[in-house]
C-alpha cells in the first residue's frame, strides 16, 4: 500500500457531516425539552401564588407537550444511535484515508451505521 493518504467518496464525507450536525441537534432538543419539562412541572407544582391561572395553565401545557415530545419521538435514544453511527462510519474513514483499509470495508461501515441508526419507529417505545 502507498504511504499517501487517500479521500473517501464525497458522499460518505456528506452523511459524516450530516450525522454529526443531527446528532447534536438530537441531543440539544432533548435537553432543551427535557429542561421545560421540568422547570414547567416544578412551577405548576410550586402553587407560586405570584403566578395567575393563566400563565399555570401554559406552564402545565408546556409540560405536558415537552414531555409527550420526549417520549413519544424517543430524541435520546435516536440522538444516541445517530452518534454511534457517526463514530463507525468515521473511525472506517480514517482507516480508509491511512490506507490501513479498501474502500468496500466502508461501505460496509456505511451500511452497519445506517442500520444502527434505524428508522422512525411508528409505535411508542415500551415503558
Amino acid at each position: 500500500m502507498s504511504s499517501e493518504a487517500r479521500k473517501v467518496p464525497g458522499e460518505i464525507r456528506k452523511h459524516l457531516n450530516t450525522w454529526d450536525w443531527q446528532a447534536r441537534l438530537l441531543r440539544i432538543i432533548h435537553a432543551l425539552l427535557g429542561i421545560i419539562a421540568i422547570a414547567c412541572s416544578l412551577l405548576v407544582a410550586s402553587k407560586i401564588n405570584t403566578f395567575d391561572s393563566e400563565l399555570i395553565e401554559w406552564l402545565a401545557f408546556f409540560a405536558a407537550i415537552s414531555t409527550g415530545l420526549l417520549s413519544g419521538f424517543d430524541l435520546g435514544s435516536k440522538a444516541n444511535r445517530m452518534r454511534r453511527a457517526w463514530r463507525l462510519l468515521n473511525a472506517a474513514k480514517m482507516m480508509y484515508e491511512a490506507n490501513e483499509t479498501e474502500l468496500k470495508e466502508v461501505i460496509n461501515a456505511y451500511k452497519e451505521a445506517e442500520n444502527l441508526i434505524g428508522d422512525v419507529k411508528e409505535e411508542p417505545r415500551d415503558a
